[in-house]
C-alpha cells in the first residue's frame, strides 16, 4: 500500500491518534477475536467507523454544528495534508449496473 504524501511529517501521528480513539470506541463496538483473519480485523474495523462517525453525526445534532461542515472542514485539511494526492475524501464514481 502506497501512502500518500505527508509534507508536514505528521500524518502517521495523525494516523496514531485515530487509531487510539478507534481503539476506545471497540470497547463498546465489535471487538476481533484474537485469532481473526486479516480481513475480518478490517471488516470489524469498517464497521466500527462507520458506527463511530454515525455517533459523531448524533454529537453534532446535540452541539448544533452540522456535520456537513465537519466532514468539508476535514476533506479540507486532509488534503492539504497530503499535497492533494491522498484518495480518502475524492469522489467516486458508481455505477448502478
Amino acid at each position: 500500500m502506497r501512502l500518500p504524501p505527508d509534507p508536514e511529517r505528521m500524518n502517521n501521528q495523525r494516523a496514531d491518534w485515530a487509531r487510539n480513539v478507534v481503539e476506545f470506541f471497540e470497547q463498546y463496538g465489535e471487538i476481533p477475536h484474537p485469532n481473526a483473519s486479516e480481513d475480518e480485523r478490517c471488516r470489524m474495523a469498517g464497521q466500527n467507523l462507520s458506527d463511530m462517525i454515525a455517533d459523531f453525526g448524533h454529537y453534532c445534532d446535540r452541539i448544533g454544528l452540522s456535520m456537513q461542515d465537519v466532514i468539508q472542514a476535514a476533506t479540507v485539511h486532509y488534503t492539504e495534508e497530503t499535497n492533494d494526492e491522498g484518495k480518502q475524501f475524492k469522489l467516486q464514481s458508481i455505477s448502478f449496473d
